[in-house]
């Protein structure tokens, strides 16, 4: 390994940093201090105080998500009790800190325009609705985008580190699993000449990387002996809310086609782009991608059908609005690096 070579791409010039952080602060600083709390938000507020009280989520309060998001939560609020400000402000940094990386992975991979491809992060995950406050998927993208960027250095060891993180991303927001699964299986499939040697034993790495986030997370459990809890409250749980629906999936996709389509004529365009240096990136982006329009899909679809239920047409269309938000926020940084 040379000596200018890192884990990380050479950071950012300091001006646009600074820039990018300003157009972040600068978007969401005027929700500091609003009175309204999104509900979700309000939700994760309340564990983190639970977790701050000393109890394990899942033991006194109940939330369909992870328990990473809610020990995050609980940090902030143990280092600054009741304030809403340093919240909000820790979601500047997360926001800010996602757009870095990427810009670290737009740079890897040869594209010129990372600034613009990080500025239009930052204004679609602060923009609509709830999507000021801190919000799970701000946490998990910021998991997801340091996964990516350490997965794609070619040492073999770092394919333990970039599991860690992914596995923190799906221990903030499990549905990134069928992005990360997608993430695999096209990496199995570019290197599929190669997986008995240092390629296989990347892949068992980032596995094993993604197990050991998960015990991590769990341990506090099972030292108490509630695993089970841990099992049926992260998995088994969202497994069935996912499920909640009477709908096939030609009608689901039906429900979301105007997501569907504008990414799968991006995807398509971006493969028409791949040359040399960006033959790896570009498809496993296209996976993330599609991973997260397929979450997109099927748990839009699923909220739908209960707004149909003695709702006003009007009332409908409200939701259908929030929905729309809350699940496509999950995807700005993979169309961001794909139309890079």
């Amino acid at each position: 390994m040379t000596s200018n070579q890192t884990i990380l791409p050479s950071p950012l010039g300091w001006k646009k940093a600074l820039a990018l952080f300003c157009v972040a602060l600068f978007i969401r600083a005027p929700f500091f201090f609003r009175d309204y709390v999104d509900h979700d938000e309000s939700t994760f507020i309340l564990m983190g105080q639970s977790i701050v009280d000393g109890h394990l989520p899942y033991t006194h309060l109940w939330d369909l998500k992870p328990p990473l998001l809610f020990y995050v939560f609980g940090a902030i609020e143990w280092l600054f009790p009741k304030s809403f400000i340093a919240i909000r402000f820790c979601a500047v940094l997360i926001v800010f800190a996602s757009a870095l990386l990427l810009t670290a992975i737009a740079r890897r991979n040869g594209v010129r325009n990372g600034f613009f491809v990080a500025l239009f992060y930052i204004m679609l995950s602060s923009e609509f609705g709830p999507l000021q406050g801190f919000m799970s998927e701000h946490l998990a993208v910021f998991f997801l985008l340091l996964g990516f960027a350490l997965f794609q250095k070619r040492q073999v060891y770092v394919g333990l580190a970039a599991g860690i993180f992914m596995g923190c991303a799906l221990m903030t927001k499990l549905s990134y699993a069928y992005a990360i699964a997608a993430f695999v299986m096209v990496y199995v499939v570019l290197h599929r000449k190669r997986l008995f040697s240092s390629i296989g034993l990347r892949l068992v790495l980032f596995g094993l990387g993604i197990a050991a986030s998960f015990f991590l997370v769990a341990l506090p459990y099972i030292i108490q002996h509630k695993t089970t809890l841990f099992i049926d409250s992260t998995f088994l749980a969202p497994l069935q809310y996912s499920q909640d629906t009477q709908k096939t999936v030609l009608q689901k996709m039906a429900d979301t086609w105007w997501v569907i389509i504008p990414s799968l004529v991006l995807s398509y365009f971006a493969m028409r782009r791949i040359n040399s240096q960006n033959r790896e990136a570009i498809p496993l982006t296209i996976a993330l991608l599609l991973g997260t329009v397929y979450v997109l899909c099927f748990k839009l679809a699923a909220q739908l059908i209960g707004l149909g239920n003695g709702i006003a047409v009007r009332q409908q269309q409200h939701h259908r609005q929030r929905y729309t938000a809350h699940y496509i926020r999950q995807q700005p940084p993979a169309v961001g690096n794909t139309v890079g």
